[in-house]
């Protein structure tokens, strides 16, 4: 609805391989995932490109501060269940204005 183009990974590591072949504006990532998870990926994202696109993590429980949160580089963080209302705002406000990115 939002004119996106959305790419989707099972992991973190497939997530980074495809974020490679793909260069994308924002990366919405579960926190924890076997095969490499959310933390793991920013702190790849963060290491191989600058600047880092808007990131934002989803969790279902808070093993994870904000303050680490934002350490990595991580926009911000959603907390399971959420609204894609929520989800849109935070991507907004991530992503700055268009003439920004």
């Amino acid at each position: 609805m939002l004119g996106a183009e959305v790419f989707q990974a099972t992991n973190g590591r497939s997530a980074f391989d495809l974020f490679q072949r793909h260069r994308q504006d924002a990366i919405v990532s579960d926190v924890r995932m076997p095969g490499g998870d959310g933390v793991e990926l920013a702190r790849n994202v963060r290491a191989a490109f600058h600047p880092m696109p808007c990131f934002v993590f989803i969790t279902g429980f808070a093993d994870i501060t904000p303050e680490q949160v934002g350490a990595i580089g991580v926009h911000g963080m959603l907390y399971k269940p959420f609204s894609l209302k929520e989800l849109r705002a935070l991507l907004i406000e991530g992503l700055g204005p268009r003439g920004e990115r």
